[in-house]
This record gives C-alpha cells, structure tokens and sequence, in this order.
C-alpha cells in the first residue's frame, strides 16, 4: 500500500477522532489539530475577504504538517518529540495495585500516533479486500463482530446435539497481547500483509529509541526508561492506533499456522456438499480452537479425542510462545460435549 499520507487521510482522521482522546503530554493535543479544520463566524460585511484568508491559512498549516509527516516517512526520520512515551496505570482489579494487575496505556504524540491509525487502517482494508486473513479472527475487521462467534458456538453446538457427536473445546485468552507483542517479529508479518518498508522501519526505530516515563497523580517521572539489547522491551502497547491492527495480522499468521498442524474440527452436512473445517476462531485476544471426528461409522474412543485436542491446546500455546505471547491460564477452560448410548439407542 502507499506510504504516505494524503489531505484526505490526515483530515479524515481528525474528523473522526475524539477530542477527548488523552494524547500528545507534550501539549500539542489533538485538539489543536482538530482546530484547523472548525469554521468560525464572520460577520457579513467581512466575510468575502477574512473567511477566505483563514480557511487558506488553516490549508495551508495543515499542509505544512502533512509535508513534515511524510518527509519523516519517506527517510525514516524520527522526531525527537516522538521519542518521549508517557505510559500510564489503569486499574484491572479496583484497589489491586499489584504490578501485573496493572494495564498499561501508552500515550503517544498526536501526529505520530496519527500515522499509525491511518496507514494500519489502509493495510486493514487492503488485506481484508484481497482475502488474506485467517477467517477464524473476527476482531477488530470490518463487518466482523462479537456476535458472529457467539452464534458459530450455537451452530457448532447444535449440530453435535443433532448428530450426537463429541465436540471438544478449549477456550483460551492471551495474557496481555499488545505489550507481547516482539516488534521485528510483528514488522516482519506486516510486510508480509502488504506494509511498505519504510512505514514499518519508522514504526520500529521510533519505539527503539523511545523514553518512556511514568504518568501519576503526582505529574510525570523526570527518569525513564528504553529498549537495550541487555533488557528489551516489546509491545506496541494499548493506546497506540496501530496495536488492533497489529495483532490482528500477528493472530491470523499463528491461526493459518495452527490450522495447517492441528486436528480441528470438521462439521459436514448430511449430503456432503457443505463441509466446514475449523482450527482457531477468535475475537482479538480470546480464542478457541475446536475438535472432533464427525462423520464416522464408529467414532474415535474419548481418549484418542482428548489426546487430539491436547495437541491442538499445546499447539496453540506453542504458537503463541514463539510470537512472544503466552496463555492467562487463569481465563482458560476446557469442555467436552460427549454423548453416551442406552443398549436401544437412546442418547
């Protein structure tokens, strides 16, 4: 896709973002950006010649901002704003201040932060046209929502109780995702989806070189902390406007892997011409992944089943492992839907 940014995408983007959005500590908030594109009252006897010399100069800054952005892009420029990342604490857990009860929110500077919504949107849409991402991910992808997973876990219910045939599924959910993720791994995966070269070098050396200082009731840390080889730190972090994104591809490369290694599950209709095959199928973070032998004169023993969706399970964690994530065992749970028979035939 284009690396650069056009009038159109810059505006957009302002259009659509809130004002309220904690960005840019610095103090160069979205609101000041959002100011360039309001309109202001003229009265009438002046508004033939001062309307028009404000509405040039508002193109005009707005101009002058996109051409800096995109010079940043185009020679992997990091500005020395940029690197200051304030990160602050939210509660998990009321009162549980506990440090890995903590969530941690990024705060970035309000232009960068800007390139990163609109480019990864762009690749979004792009991979999404061209049909490259795993089926199984519905989070975070247009017109693809909560829902739709809570229905394929009524159908896939539904046809064992039909067929009475076991179904197995092990639910699970990655331990905060966005700040696991490995930043070359995940540059590497959006080449592979369509990312120019440049956007991901920017994206990457921005976070390599950032300062990260702590946000409190007391005001922000004169300390801080960065990325070392001796201590790396990952994660693109919740509150950046590529982090969705980012996952999104990273969790459907590791489905299209699990799918192709797995047993899965496998549902056919009663004169196979439909036939549905499934891994992994997940909304952002929490995933599932399925198994069964559906359609068999005499179905596997329940241990060759558990054995089987045992492998999917480690797969799964295995997969997760390499990428840099790990499981909330906490959030995990197994269940079996398994049909016993009286000697006439009644389940």
């Amino acid at each position: 896709i284009p690396e650069e940014l056009t009038l159109e995408d810059f505006q957009g983007q302002l259009k659509s973002w809130r004002e309220s959005t904690t960005t840019s500590p610095s103090g160069r908030h979205v609101g000041h950006y959002k100011a360039l594109l309001k309109s202001i009252h003229i009265p009438e006897e002046e508004k033939h010649h001062n309307i028009t010399t404000f509405v040039q100069k508002q193109e005009a800054i707005l101009k002058l901002k996109l051409s800096i952005m995109n010079y940043c892009i185009r020679n992997i420029n990091v500005l020395q704003r940029w690197k200051t990342v304030v990160n602050v604490m939210l509660f998990k857990e009321p009162g549980n201040y506990k440090i890995h009860r903590l969530r941690v929110i990024h705060i970035y500077k309000a232009d960068f932060n800007l390139i990163l919504a609109v480019i990864w949107s762009k690749l979004l849409h792009f991979a999404d046209r061209h049909n490259t991402i795993n089926n199984g991910q519905y989070g975070g992808r247009p017109g693809c929502e909560a829902q739709s997973l809570t229905l394929l876990e009524e159908l896939k219910s539904d046809a064992s109780y039909l067929t009475r045939r076991s179904l197995f599924n092990f639910d699970n959910d990655a331990s905060s995702c966005y700040d696991q993720i490995i930043v070359s791994l995940a540059s590497l995966i959006n080449r592979k989806y369509g990312m120019h070269q440049r956007v991901v070098s920017l994206h990457a050396a921005t976070l390599r070189e950032a300062k990260f200082r702590l946000k409190t009731a007391a005001g922000i840390s004169d300390i801080s902390y960065s990325h070392c080889p001796q201590f790396p730190i990952h994660g693109t972090g919740q509150g950046s406007g590529n982090s969705p994104s980012i996952w999104l591809f990273i969790s459907s490369t590791l489905f299209d892997i699990h799918a192709s290694k797995s047993f899965g599950a496998t549902f056919i209709s009663p004169d196979g011409n439909t036939k549905v095959n499934l891994s992994m199928v997940g909304f952002v973070d929490d995933s599932t992944g399925s198994c069964n032998h559906f359609r068999p004169n005499t179905q596997d023993p329940l241990p060759q089943l558990f054995d089987q969706m045992e492998h999917d399970a480690q797969l799964w964690n295995n997969l997760l492992y390499c990428s840099g994530g790990k499981l909330e065992l906490s959030k995990c749970s197994f269940h079996i839907l398994h049909f016993d028979f009286e000697s006439n035939g009644t389940p």
